[in-house]
């Protein structure tokens, strides 16, 4: 379901989950929202079928490549573009909030070429590094690595160079702290792909797997919340 679209199929708190449906309700009001696209907990719950079926999944496959296309329209960019390069957010939408126990993945749809380019034609290669490093640290701590380990090794780079605040890293200094992350993630066995969309359809599976960690089914235990609802995930523009 497109945000700036109604599907009065699916246009409700089930299928939407509590952050889509807010953010569609926020269009209504004329507040302006990001483009994205909501594929709805229809997923999560016939996802056996849809994955296990080559009819289903060709189907899938197909409906997400149109909605990329979608936010690509509306934005102007292209995913996976080393020029103009689309990136998006997947997020987890399930139906009651479940702060910071869930998946999201920021600035997706880069890699090491991406950035380069990037760096070269906004001109700002501090930005296009910390964007790379924003997505890894996302990626990873959605494969199970805890923040602390980014908290030490920023703290270690602030140190080395002698400065108090990310922002006064320079350009090549936020680059060498970016490729100490990427390590960090091969030294924990986390493959990073450098194809969009594999990452794409990677992030998806994170997210709708993070319903079942730890911390979120003892909050859903606590809140009387149903295991079978699910999550919906909403795939989502990148503002900078």
């Amino acid at each position: 379901c497109q945000l700036h679209a109604r599907n009065e199929h699916t246009h409700d708190l089930i299928h939407l989950g509590n952050k889509g449906y807010n953010l569609t309700q926020l269009i209504k009001l004329g507040v302006k929202v990001p483009t994205g696209s909501i594929l709805t907990s229809e997923f999560f719950r016939c996802q056996e079928i849809i994955r296990r079926f080559p009819p289903a999944w060709h189907d899938f496959t197909q409906r997400l490549d149109k909605e990329i296309s979608y936010i690509e329209k509306a934005t102007g960019r292209r995913f996976g573009s080393r020029t103009d390069p689309l990136l998006v957010s997947v997020r987890s939408c399930p139906i009651i909030s479940m702060p910071g126990m869930m998946s999201t993945i920021h600035n997706l749809g880069i890699n090491e070429e991406i950035v380069q380019e990037l760096a070269e034609r906004t001109g700002k290669p501090y930005f296009a590094w910390d964007t790379y490093r924003r997505f890894i640290q996302s990626w990873c701590m959605s494969g199970g690595m805890e923040r602390d380990e980014f908290s030490h090794i920023m703290r270690d780079a602030k140190a080395r160079h002698g400065v108090d605040k990310k922002q006064h890293f320079n350009a090549e200094q936020m680059r060498e702290l970016t490729l100490t992350y990427k390590q960090a993630a091969r030294d924990h066995g986390l493959g990073i792909p450098d194809d969009p969309w594999m990452q794409l359809h990677d992030s998806i599976n994170m997210v709708i797997s993070s319903w079942n960690a730890t911390e979120a089914a003892k909050y859903r235990s606590l809140m009387d919340i149903s295991d079978e609802w699910g999550t919906a995930v909403l795939i989502q523009g990148m503002v900078f």
